[in-house]
Formats: structure tokens, sequence, C-alpha cells
């Protein structure tokens, strides 16, 4: 039985983060779980509702500064406070959030990024700090240790020397009509919120802060054992991360015959937290049969040995697997099926002969394949494919850890809660959100605004279907089916993608877009192009007909445009102005004879009919201004076109390829058709695109539109059906474009059923026509619709203005008035309404709410020029300029409403009857609208941190939301596994969790286990559809898997945390297979393990002792991850270095940018970091110019990243380089080719590219290859005179070597480092363990080692050197990056199993070797120089998409890559291996390797003795040194043990 890994952080405080993995029922070593004086549950509490709401965090410290008994209260008891206190500040479904946020101690990084930010103040309040509870500090250093201190210190504080806040800091914004911006200062308090003096410390500082005499901020404070191994006593235990047992080959015996050195703490473990066998409780039976615990424990014993037999399944037996588990879950009860299928997922190697066993039903299977194919054709999901959706929002589990689900679930509980509030019946909250959201999604992809481009003022430069040019490319729009490489454009001869630029000739950036469409017609890309002129002033304007002559005169465009592209080369480029006189001066250049004057004058010139042409039609676009970039109408981003125009103009074609082939395959795209036609005539297609609507805008709050009141609108018929659409217009309609706008507006009410309309009049209240429009809204409209609409008409209409022009005119007697009465009104009703104070109060009323909350001028203000607020659906636009709305505007602002959640939300309503909807009686349209606006407000819905693009040209996309799916209508119920909230009456609502997955894959393991959680802690519903995988060639799974997840907090009975269910435990495994153990945490997670005897490479259960095998493992860092870009070229800036560091310690870790994607990253732990250029040649070239997602209080100066969370940090930086230094390089000058007879004839590396000291990497996993890698190392040591600095990969070391490798080289006087690379989330990763390693040794040389190590020597764990390896570091390689041994084709009897001799690799490899990759020297300046890492990051990327390909990954790729990656071969003497070399060279041999041997399998430990003499007293030395340290070892366990101390950089080993 294993028990697997608890994990423990180096950096939380109070009781671990474990992760443990025993095996046998050994229970993880007790954590220090005695009441910590610095962590306490009220802590994370406050922490969860700051996430809600800072205003919570606030009032929850309030409330606890009201208590008197704080330093007593249990953990126990803060817990339920902390539950009471949420439910009553937060109710709602967010509430049962807390319970999963503090088992998964969520917030554990912000307590110690608070504790490391307070360590040094915290020194001086020593004395003081446990009795006080905290400490303040002032700005200019100053500190009180007392709240009773405060005052005095606050009146010595300097406050021009600032406290450095960051973005994640919390500040009380409240103080006495004080404007928080001129307070004079801030005051940072450290409280612990468990301690008896933490109220005299709150009140004190929020009595200042009301009063307008500091800002509150607030911080965690540290705790008092500042001791580095008294806080290792008291870590946290973590969940929320994976554990796995792979089932290992054992073709080759890989097993150290060594005796494990366990103590007898561990082994004597045991636990009783998972006591359950195939549906036995063995501890309630032990409780209730205590006679029978001998029987009971052999019984269990008997199921243990029973279920735990791995049986070889044959072919036939295979194929169905995922469909019989599928079945097995579907058969048993429902409460007990996601258990099932987390056992038969996590144990399949145990169950799969069961599982085979069970006969499928043909009709399950039936409706299984039914909805197969409905996941295929409707989500594009393949068989076996997996989706886990939230409310419809997808949770992808390859990158979401569950400590983002974690936040994803707490927006959507908030968005639920808030959508209740509206009137929502709780038990449909979730499906109206997600049905809603879902259409929005769909609806909002598809409707993509787009302009109307057929004008004659566009200058089309080339014609696809005109043009000989293309004359030979085939013409049917069919073509577009025909199959083609990813990524590029199809050859065909229409006009299919039509790109029109907008362009102001004189600006450099339209210079950089004629450039780019030149290039594109030149090149022939199939895409039409065509320009719009829109200058700006005198010189732009003689610039286009300057154009217009040449064209005329040439009678060509292009030459034209290639006239343009001549002046920017003059101008742009080699410093000259582009001013009026050098444009006439250039003209007359080429045309000597032409009077410039006349040519490029303004008025008389013959091409002012073009230039009017242009201006109309940007007017008439709705466009800003130019430039501005059009593909088929849609707006691209002008920054990002100007930029990057080719990327970004063929992703957006790739996009629309796919729109199309959709048309053309169902048909509605024809041959016979007229193309652009048929694209400017799609719905989605308006004739303008005013960007003021489109990006501009923000949804009011549900404080805003409750502010608002009950409005009255004009609606088209008298019925009771859901209006999607609420506009509202708020002017003055004493002003003519007023009445205009309300005229247009109520015209398109006449004509939409869907759309109501408000008007909101902002000016003077007495204003007969305000006074009529109310009237009517109110009034007429009561009786009828059609009366109202139609009377308003009337009213606004211009000629009938005099009649309603009055100012406190009465409308009763007034006969130019009721000329204008629609037939059949009551008109003496209306008359009456209109001249009521109550018209009057409601004009005055709404007319202060559009100048308080829409910012419209104030009635009385004439100051300002018209203006006009619009509001749809809740969202706002404007104020605007009233001459800036069109009535097109109007028409495009409903779309959008109806796009973004308006129409889908009505269609929701409507679905729910008048009793489910009784709380909002028949205002259906009120809560659409309302809903609407939260649908479009919420992060939830919109996606956090999402927003309309900036720049002039941002998407024309109908909405930036987070993107919902719906599952198929039609499913097969049978083939759905569907489990109704635990409380299903519940006044909360309930999350919607949907599952597809393959019951026995990956996904599963995972996935069971968090919707069991999700069930418990949320009370969910939960639907899980299985997408089976059929006729299976070979097992599904070949893991055991756990899931370290728990619905809440666990209390032991004295009311402390307790340590049940932080431990994973693999109980019941077979003892006989070999296993190795992997664990499966976030990404942004570096954890290893640190306290295990035992092999966790090689894990046979049949030969381990005592309670089995356990292990620890700690989360040593997190990950700050980054993108860097040139700001100026848009380039990656290669071989560019950043530091990390903080105020204090500016320089602690460091890292190269690779070129792929300019990612960077650098290890961390909880702390507010500072990432600067490192000194050198980074420094002294580049400048950061601009970085993104960092936390100073600004953006300027050098990024800040602040560690507070168990959440990825991705941040982004853009460098410049200085002015003076724009030709420098980073990685130095390209050397010139050098000839073959200047290598000859220097056939070493030059002094100044030698490295001082040779550095050998090499990898190891598992006892015995680390054993082989000390007696490589000694190898080195005995034949090498240099000195020497051996590099570790430090991933996956085991914690025996780690400790062992200082004292080791403290006895043979070398040098070491430990490396460590995450495996980017970008690249795609292997699975296997042994594969991994594999990429390790080649896809990261060029950022694993400094820039100061110019060669490097990869040298196998199992070889043995026998030469001066400092001969191999010197060679000359002849201009390649990386030098090889060549395979040996010595040996005659091994022809067979020479793979790349036959078929692939010899017609690949050509007259070129296939080489080993167990020794390798690496030019890394060389390296770098040619981007060989980044090439073959970029070749493994495509390749590692097919499973099959790689087999050998370490030494394919590079052979594979030979021909773009240049190998320099080896002589044969430097690598011998006996599998493939002939016995007689040995002898000669400078190394040799321990290859496996196909053909005979010998263990490795057999062939190291038989082969090299010199191992076996190689391993005698080293087994005495090893005897030797643990003997030491032993000794000191009798005193306190100090942690190891991390070396300096100076030291003789390092750790990057």
């Amino acid at each position: 039985q294993m028990r697997a890994a608890q994990f423990v952080s180096l950096f939380g405080a109070g009781c671990s983060l474990p992760l443990l993995l025993l095996a046998l029922i050994s229970i993880a070593p007790p954590c220090v779980l005695a009441r910590s004086k610095f962590v306490s549950v009220n802590m994370f509490a406050n922490e969860f509702l700051h996430q809600q709401n800072s205003e919570l965090f606030w009032q929850y410290l309030d409330n606890l500064a009201q208590r008197n008994d704080l330093s007593s209260m249990t953990d126990s008891a803060e817990y339920q406070l902390a539950l009471s206190e949420s439910s009553r500040l937060a109710p709602g479904s967010r509430s049962d959030l807390l319970r999963l946020w503090l088992s998964l101690r969520a917030a554990s990084p912000t307590l110690e990024m608070n504790a490391q930010l307070g360590l040094n103040d915290a020194d001086r309040c020593l004395k003081s700090l446990d009795s006080s509870g905290g400490f303040a500090v002032l700005p200019g250093g100053g500190i009180a240790c007392t709240a009773d201190q405060l005052d005095a210190k606050l009146a010595a504080a300097n406050a021009s020397a600032p406290l450095q806040l960051y973005r994640t800091d919390k500040v009380r914004l409240e103080s006495a009509g004080v404007d928080e911006q001129q307070l004079p200062l801030t005051v940072l308090l450290y409280a612990r919120l468990a301690s008896g003096g933490f109220p005299a410390w709150h009140v004190a500082m929020t009595t200042l802060a009301r009063a307008g005499k500091l800002r509150y901020a607030f911080r965690h404070a540290p705790p008092a054992e500042l001791n580095s191994l008294q806080r290792r006593q008291q870590r946290t235990r973590l969940s929320g991360y994976g554990v796995e047992l792979a089932i290992k080959s054992t073709e080759y015996k890989a097993m150290d015959d060594s005796k494990v050195e366990d103590s007898k703490e561990d082994s004597h473990r045991r636990h009783d937290e998972e006591d359950e066998v195939q549906g036995f409780l063995f501890s309630k039976l032990r409780a209730l049969h205590p006679n029978l615990s001998q029987e009971l424990n052999q019984f269990k014993q008997h199921l243990l040995d029973s279920s735990t037999e791995i049986a070889p399944l044959k072919a036939w037996q295979l194929q169905d697997l995922s469909y019989q588990a599928a079945q097995r879950v579907l058969t048993v009860t429902v409460d007990d099926s996601l258990h099932v299928l987390r056992d038969l997922s996590q144990n399949y190697p145990v169950r799969a002969k069961a599982l085979s066993q069970i006969a499928v039903l043909p009709s399950l299977r039936a409706q299984l394949e039914a909805n197969q194919r409905l996941f295929q054709q409707q989500l594009g999901l393949p068989q076996g494919a997996s989706l886990l959706l939230v409310n419809g929002r997808p949770v992808d589990l390859e990158f979401y850890d569950v400590f983002t689900m974690l936040q994803s679930l707490t927006e959507e509980a908030s968005l639920m809660d808030a959508a209740t509030q509206l009137g929502l019946p709780a038990s449909h909250v979730a499906s109206v959100v997600l049905r809603s959201l879902a259409a929005s999604s769909a609806s909002s992809s598809d409707e993509k605004f787009a302009l109307d481009f057929r004008d004659p003022a566009v200058v089309y430069l080339n014609d696809l279907e005109q043009s000989q040019v293309y004359a030979q490319w085939p013409r049917s729009v069919h073509d577009l089916l025909k199959p083609a490489f990813p990524g590029t454009m199809r050859r065909i001869a229409r006009n299919l993608f039509n790109l029109v630029v907008f362009i102001d000739p004189a600006v450099k950036e339209s210079a950089d877009l004629i450039r780019y469409c030149e290039a594109f017609v030149q090149h022939t890309v199939p895409i039409r192009i065509g320009l719009v002129w829109a200058p700006k002033d005198e010189v732009g304007r003689a610039l286009v007909r300057s154009f217009n002559f040449v064209k005329n005169d040439k009678g060509s465009t292009r030459s034209a445009v290639s006239y343009l592209t001549d002046i920017y080369s003059v101008t742009f480029e080699q410093g000259y102005s582009l001013n009026l006189e050098f444009a006439h001066q250039y003209f007359k250049g080429l045309y000597p004879d032409v009077d410039s004057k006349d040519a490029l004058g303004d008025k008389s010139s013959d091409y002012e009919d073009q230039l009017a042409a242009g201006q109309a039609f940007l007017a008439r676009s709705g466009l800003a201004s130019a430039p501005a970039v059009l593909l088929n109408g849609g707006l691209l981003d002008t920054n990002a076109a100007v930029t990057n125009f080719e990327e970004t103009v063929l992703t957006e074609i790739m996009r629309q390829t796919s729109e199309l082939q959709r048309e053309v395959a169902a048909g509605q795209l024809k041959d016979s058709q007229n193309v652009v036609d048929f694209i400017n005539e799609r719905p989605n297609v308006v004739k303008r695109l005013n960007q003021r609507l489109l990006q501009g805008g923000k949804t009011l709050t549900q404080a805003q539109l409750n502010a608002v009141g009950k409005l009255s609108y004009f609606v088209k018929n008298d019925d009771s059906a859901t209006r999607a659409a609420s506009l509202w217009l708020a002017c003055d309609l004493a002003t003519a474009g007023c009445r205009s706008h309300a005229y247009e507006a109520l015209r398109l009410v006449k004509a939409s059923a869907q759309l109501r309309l408000a008007l909101l009049h902002t000016g003077e209240p007495g204003l007969l026509l305000a006074k009529a429009l109310q009237s009517a809204a109110s009034t007429v409209a009561t009786k009828s619709a059609k009366h109202a609409v139609n009377l308003a008409s009337k009213l606004c209409k211009p000629e009938n203005w005099p009649a309603v022009s009055g100012i406190d005119e009465a409308a009763v007697g007034n006969k130019a008035l009721k000329e204008l009465a629609v037939h059949g009104m009551d008109w003496d009703a209306f008359a009456a309404a209109a001249d009521s104070h109550q018209t009057r109060r409601e004009l005055d009323r709404l007319s202060k709410f559009a100048s308080t909350e829409l910012g419209t001028p104030a009635a009385a203000s004439t100051a300002e020029p018209p203006s006009l607020a619009l509001v749809s659906n809740g969202r706002l636009v404007g104020p605007l300029p009233q001459p800036e709305v069109d009535p097109a505007d109007l028409r495009l602002l409903e779309r959008l409403a109806l796009s973004r959640a308006g129409r889908a939300v009505a269609e929701s309503l409507d679905k729910l009857s008048n009793t489910e909807l009784a709380s909002v009686g028949n205002d259906r349209s009120e809560l659409s609208m309302r809903l609407s606006a939260l649908l479009n407000s919420h992060p939830a819905a919109v996606g956090s941190g999402s927003g309309s693009s900036s720049s002039s040209g941002g998407s024309t996309s109908g909405s930036s939301a987070t993107r919902r799916i719906a599952m198929p209508d039609g499913l097969q119920p049978g083939g759905l596994l569907k489990l109704e909230p635990m409380e299903p009456n519940s006044a909360r609502p309930s999350l919607e969790v949907t599952a597809i997955v393959d019951p026995l894959s990956r996904d599963a393991q995972k996935m069971s286990h968090i919707l069991l959680v999700l069930r418990q802690a949320l009370n969910a519903r939960i639907t899980v559809a299985f997408n089976c995988r059929e006729k299976l060639s070979e097992p599904p799974l070949k893991t055991f898997y756990r899931y370290l997840l728990t619905a809440a907090p666990v209390f032991a009975k004295d009311g402390s945390l307790s340590s049940a269910g932080s431990t994973v435990n693999f109980d019941g495994m077979p003892s006989q297979p070999i296993l190795t153990l992997g664990i499966d945490t976030p990404h942004n997670w570096m954890a290893e393990v640190v306290n295990s005897p035992y092999d966790l490479d090689n894990i046979q259960l049949a030969a381990v002792s005592g309670s089995g095998v356990h292990a620890e493992y700690e989360l040593e860092y997190l990950l700050v991850e980054g993108h860097c870009v040139d700001s100026a070229s848009n380039q990656i800036p290669r071989g560019l270095q950043f530091t990390l560091g903080t105020v204090q310690q500016p320089l602690l870790r460091d890292t190269i940018v690779m070129y792929n994607l300019g990612y960077f990253q650098l290890k961390a732990a909880p702390n507010a970091w500072q990432l600067r250029l490192r000194a050198g040649k980074s420094a002294d070239i580049y400048d950061i110019a601009a970085h993104e997602n960092t936390d100073g209080e600004t953006a300027a100066g050098d990024p800040v990243a602040v560690l507070d969370s168990f959440r990825s940090k991705v941040i982004t930086v853009r460098v410049a380089k200085k002015p003076d230094r724009l030709d420098d390089s980073l990685l130095g000058d390209e050397p010139a080719q050098q000839s073959i007879w200047g290598s000859i004839s220097n056939p070493t590396v030059s002094s100044e590219d030698r490295d001082q000291t040779l550095n050998i990497f090499s990898v190891a996993s598992g006892h015995l290859y680390e054993r082989f890698l000390r007696i490589m190392m000694l190898s080195v040591l005995k034949n090498t005179k240099s000195k020497v600095k051996f590099w570790f990969l430090k991933n996956f070391l085991s914690p025996s070597f780690i400790k062992f490798i200082p004292y080791y080289a403290e006895k043979y006087n070398f040098e070491y480092a430990l490396v460590q690379y995450k495996w980017p989330r970008w690249l795609n990763r292997q699975t296997e363990k042994q594969r991994i390693i594999w990429a390790y040794k080649i896809l990261f040389l060029d950022v694993l080692f400094p820039l100061d190590v110019k060669r490097i020597i990869f040298v196998d764990a199992d070889q043995i050197v026998r030469t001066d390896m400092q001969q191999l570091a010197d060679m000359d390689i002849r201009g390649a990056p990386y030098a090889y041994t060549p395979f040996c084709d010595s040996r005659r009897d091994m022809e067979g199993f020479r793979f790349w001799k036959t078929g692939y690799w010899a017609n690949h490899l050509g007259n070129r070797p296939y080489h080993i990759s167990a020794l390798y020297l690496v030019d890394l300046v060389r390296f770098r120089r040619l981007a060989a890492g980044d090439r073959l990051r970029g070749q493994y990327q495509g390749l590692s998409q097919d499973p099959n390909s790689l087999a050998n990954l370490d030494q394919d790729l590079p052979n594979y890559m030979i021909h773009q990656v240049a190998i320099y071969s080896l002589p044969q003497e430097w690598l011998y291996c006996e599998t493939w070399c002939d016995p007689a060279t040995k002898k000669s041999a400078k190394t040799i390797d321990l290859c496996n041997n196909p053909k005979t399998k010998e263990p490795k430990l057999e062939a190291a003795q038989r082969i090299v003499p010199e191992w076996r007293d190689y391993d005698k030395e080293l087994r005495a040194i090893w005897d030797e340290f643990h003997a030491g070892k032993s000794a000191a366990n009798g005193q306190q043990q100090q942690q190891p101390k991390v070396p300096d950089s100076s030291s003789g080993h390092t750790e990057l």
C-alpha cells in the first residue's frame, strides 16, 4: 500500500504545506498544530472576503475589533465565526466557497508575503509585538510599536518620504469628506488578528483615517518566531495537487542494490484516514467488534491482496474498456457513481481485469455513440476528448490549477448571487445565466460587425478577378474546401479577401501601411487591396494629388504607389522632413516640365473629387481618423497592423477563411455570385461603425439602475412580450439635435418589437415638449402603446417644434398641440398629466439623474455645446456631441444590445412561468435589462481584466465576454450521469457543472475527484457525459493517481486545525510491479522531495520492509514567468538577461530570455520582487520601456511582481535600445566565416573563448543512476587536471544525493551547481518521466546556464571517463554549435538493431552518421548566436504532437535537425559502447558508456562491473565516503540541526 505525498511549503507559516508519499498504512509526520501566533483562521477568512470585495475586508476587521475574545478563540471557533460573518456580509453561494478556500489554505502566499515585507520593521518592535499584536510603519521610516504611540509618531512623520505600497495592498478609502488624494500621508499597520491587541490598533487607525489625518493601509504582521528552524516547524499543509504512481517498464533492470537508510520514526507511521477497502470501513468495524480485531485485519489484507493483481489483458479484452467503465458507473446508484468513476480511473491497473468482464449493453453503446456525434458536430470534440464547464465556462484542467479554478468559482458564485438579488429564483439562476451567456457567446462570435466597404472612394491596387496576373489561378470558391497546409492562404482568383486602408499619406504609420500593401501586391498575396485617401493637412493632400498625377501619367496604380514609397525612403528612413516644400521639390525632380503648383495645388487641381470622396467615406463610416485598416469590412487593431502587419492580417484571414468555408459548404456562397456583394450583404454588415458605440462606455451599476427608479417607455405594441433591448436617450429636447435623435429613435421603436425607449430630458423641466413626451409615455402608453409612440413621433417632428417649444406653457387648451393628437387617444387625460406637478417633478428628477450619473450637462448649464448620452441595456455611451451620433448609430446600438446578451436573456426569461417570476411581476423587460447589464459587467461574464481594445483600431466584435458553451440539445439521457444538488431546496443558487470525459483517461483521474468536492462544497448540480474511446489497442492508463482536495477544513477535538486530509495515500497497491512516483502540481509550483530514503523512481513494495514507502515534498518556489519584446522592432531581444530581487537584496535570481515567444522564468517565494535588467550588456544596451500585469503603484520604473497567490504570475516586459546603442547586439557580432584551412591551422579554442573552469553537465533520476553519477564524477576528477564544476538538473535528484553532494565536493575539491527549469506551459509536455528527462538534456541548453559559461560537456550518468576532459572542452568543432559522437558501426552482430541505417533515417541523414547523446560538447556562445535552442524547441513542438515520433527524444531531435543545426562528429574514440562497438576498440576509448543492450537486456549493475574494471574500485571508494557522511550525519542528529545554508555566488557551488 502506498501513501503518497504530503506537500510542505518552505514559506508557509502555521502548519506546513505537506505533500507526503507513504506506502503501506504509514501516516504523515505530525505537524505542529498548536495554535500559531501568526496564522489564524480569521486571517484566511478575511483574505477570502477581500477577494469578493475590498469593502467586505474592512467590515470584517471592524467586526473583529469589537470582540474581546480573539486571543482565546480556537481554530474551530474562528471557523464558525468566519462562516457566520461571511454569510452575513456576502450572502448566497459565495459563503460556501469559504470552506473550500480555508481547506486549500489559499491565502498562505498572501500571509507570507505580508510577513516577508514586515520582517525588517518587526525587528524594531520585537519586544512588544506579542503584547501589542502589531506595529505601524509611518512615512520617513518612523514606527509605532503600540497603538498609544500613534499620535506622537504621526506628528513627527516625514510626509515627503512616502511608504512603498503595491496594488495588492489593502487601503481603507474613507475619510470625513477629505479627498483621498489629498490626505497628508499613508500609515501601514502590521497586525495579528488573533492577538488581543488588534482591536486597539484598528480603532486608533480607523479613527484617524475617518478624521482625514491618514490613509489606513493594512498588512498581516510577521510571526515573532523569526528563527528559520522554528518557522519550518510551523509550516502550512497544502492541498490542490495530484500524485501519480506510474508502472515502470522492466525491460532493463535499473534498481540499486544498496540498503535503504530508513528511520524508525517514519517506518512506524500509521493512519486511519482512508480505512475503506472495497466498501468496508474497517475503523467502524473495529469499533463495533473490538474482539474481532485480528480477524478484521486478516480480512482486510485478503481484500487488499485480491484486488491488487495486475493481470495482463489480451488485445480483444482492451477494445471496449472505456465503454465498460461507463456502463459500470451508470449502473450504480447516483450517489455512488462519482466514487466509482474515481476508483476506476485512479486505480485502473488493478480494476482492468474486472472491467473487461462486463458486457456492454447495445442500447447504452448506441446512446453513448449518438451523444459523441453531437459532441463532434456541435462542440468539435473528438472521441476521447474532455471538457469541463462551470456554468458553461470552459475549465482546461491542463492549464487550470485548482487555485485558478477557485477564482473562477468565486466569480461565478458572485454572478449567481447578484442574479438572485434581481429576482431570479435560486433554482433557475444557473440555467438562465448559462443559457443567456452561451447564446450570447455564440451570437457575439458570429456578429463581428463589419463596414460596407463598397464605395467609389476606394482606389484598388489590384483585382484578383480581372487582372491577368492571377489568370492561372483557379476561380471556383469551392477551392476553399480543398486541403491546405495550416497557416497558408489558398490562391483563388476571386476577391474573397478585401483589405481597405484609410490613409493619411503624410504620417509615418500610413507610410508603413502603404509599404506593406505594395509588398503584398508585388508578391501576389491573394488579397485585394484598396486605399482610401483621408489626409488631414495640405501636405497629405499634395501627396494624394501627386499620386493621382503619376497614376494617370504612367497608367499604373502600382507606379503611383512606388512614387510614394520612394518619397518615404528619403524622408522617414533618411531623416528628411516630409513637408509641403519637399513634396513639391520631389515632384519637380521627376517632372521638371510640369508646374507643381498647378498639379499639386488646391481647388484648381483635377483630383479634388477623389479627395472629397475619401473624406466623405471616412465621415460616413464612423471611423475616428486615418489610418484605419479593414479586412472584408472588419476593423483591425491599427497599432497591431502597423507594428506587425503580416501577422495581424493573416491571423484575421485564417479566422475569416473558416467562415467562408462554412458558407461555401452550406451553399450560401456560389461561383455565380459576386463575392464582394455577398460579403457586404451579410447580416453583420452595417453602413457605419461608430467606435464610441463599439468600444466606449461603461455599464451602470445595479445601484445606479435602482437610483433612476421606474421609467416610462415607448414600445411598438401593447403586448406583454419581454423587450430584449432597452434604450435611454438623455439630451435637452430644446435643441434641434436632441429632437432629431428622439424622432429617429421613435421611428426605430415603431420598426422593432424587441426595443423599448425611454427619453430623459436634461434641460428645463417646464419645456412643453418634455412634459408632453413624459405624459405620452406614462399616460397614453398605459392604454395604447401605438397611440403613445405615434404621438411622440409627431411631437418630435421638426415642423411641429413651434407647437411644443413653450416654457411653462399649459397643454390643456393648447390648440396647436391638440392638432397633433392621434386619433382614438384620450386627449384630456394626456393634457392633464402633462400639466401635472407630478410630471414636472419627474422631469426634474430625471434631469438630475442624467447630470449626476450619465454626465450630461445640468439644465442650467449653457456653456457646453449640446450633447447627449445613450444607455443601451444599462451600458452608457457618452456624453457625446450631438453631431457625432447618426441615425444609423441608433440601429447599431440596438443590435449591440441584442447580441450582448439581450436577446439571449429575454428568450431565457420567456421560458419561465409567471409563478417562477412572481417576485418581478409583469415587468420582465426590466428584469431582462438589469440581467443583461449584469452579464455585460460582471467579471465572471466579461472575463477578469478584459475590456475593449485600446487605440484607434480595436475589436468590433459584439462582446469581449468569456466564452460560454451550452451542452448540445438532443443528448441521449441514458448516456448521461446527472446528480442533483445535495441541498435541492436551498435558497442559494447552485452551480451548473458539466463534464464530458472518457472514464479511463488522465483527465478522469483528476476530474472525478474535483467533481466530488464541488458537489459537496458548493451544492453543485453535476452532469457527466461519457466520451468513450472505442477499439482500444493498448491500456488506456498506466498509472495510479490521487488528487488531494477536501471540501472543508477538518478540526481536532480540541478545536485546532487537524492534519486529516492533508496526506495522499495509495492503499492496496500491487507488490510486484516497479512503480515511479510523480507529482502533478500547479504549473507555477516548483516542488522537491525533501524527505524519503527510498528510491522513488523504482518502488517495488515486495522489497520494502515495515510500513511501506513514504516521502515528503516541499513547495520550494513559486514561478514568475514573463514575455519580453523590443518595443521598437517588435522582435525578441535574444540573450537579454533579467535579475530578480528585493529592495534589500537586488540580485537573488537571474534568467535569460528565450527567442521562443520572448519567454523567461524566475523562481521566487511570496514577496514583492523587482525585475531589473542584469548589469552588463543587458543594462548597457537596453532600458525597460513598459510592463504589464505588474504590481507597482504606477507603471513607471522597474517592474514589480508581487507573489501573493498560488495562481500563476505572467508579466509582459517591453524593452528599448538606448539611442546610442541601436546597432549593438547582446550576443556579439557574428564572426567572419573561417576557411577550412584556418580551422585546421587553429585546432584549439582561443584563450578568450575558453572557460576558466571545466564545466560538466549531467542528469540522473533514481538511486541507481545517482550511484552511477557519483562514480562518473569521480572518474572525471581522477583523470582531469583542470578545475571542474559539475552542473546537475535539480528537478530529478533525490534528497539523499542533494544532502551528500556538499560533502562530496568538499572531499574532492570541486564546484557544483544545481540548476532548475520548469517546463514552459506553451511547450508540448511529455508525460513519461524518462522522456521528460531526455527532453531536459536537449531543449533548454541555452537558458539553463549563465552567459559566462562558454562551453559545457554533457556526460551521461552511467559513463566512465578515462581521459582529461579538458581536451574535449578545448576542441575546435568547426563552427558547429555542438559536437556528438556517432554510433559505432564496428560490432557486426548488432546490425539488425541499427534502425538508423534503413527506412526514414537512412533517407533523412543521407551520408551523415546518426549520433549518440551519451556525450556531447556544447559551444553555448555559438549555440545562442544560431538560436539553436529556439530552433530545437520549435521543431520539437511540431514533432511531439505525434506520440509515435521522437522515440529516443534526446538523440532523435538533434539528429533530425542536423540540416538546420549542424553537428560536429567527434572521433569514435571519445565514446565506447559495448553494445555497438567492437570490443577491440575499448582499449583506446576515452569514455565508456553503459548502453542498454537490446539483445541481452543485461542489468546496468552487472554490465558496469563486467565491462569497466575500475568501476568496482570507484564504487568501493565512494561507498566509504558515503558511509562516512551518514555516520557523521547520525552523530549530529542528537543536536539541533540547522537547515543547509544556501551558498552565495562566491562559494564553490551555486543554485540557479
